[in-house]
């Protein structure tokens, strides 16, 4: 298990404020829980490689980046699944 520090960017904690309450509280729980061991088997959570990928809850998206040489998973972007790819 490699348990990561999670770092969140200003502008997806804006999205997490202004998520309805009980998505957001999910969405951090499973960034929370990915960050302690982002390369165990997430059902919810997809790499596309190169430490980039997404964790999936409902119709939000996150992106993160895992960079291990300061052993960290960012999160770029959060936001619904309609928006969050362009």
């Amino acid at each position: 298990m490699v348990v990561m520090k999670l770092i969140i960017l200003s502008g997806a904690q804006k999205t997490l404020r202004s998520m309805p309450k009980h998505d957001a509280m999910a969405m951090l729980g499973k960034l929370h829980l990915f960050a302690a061991d982002p390369y165990a088997r997430h059902a919810w959570a997809k790499s596309f490689g190169d430490g980039d990928g997404r964790i999936r809850h409902g119709d939000w998206r996150a992106l993160y980046q895992i960079d291990n040489g300061v052993m960290t998973v960012t999160i770029t972007r959060v936001g619904n699944r309609r928006e969050i790819y362009r």
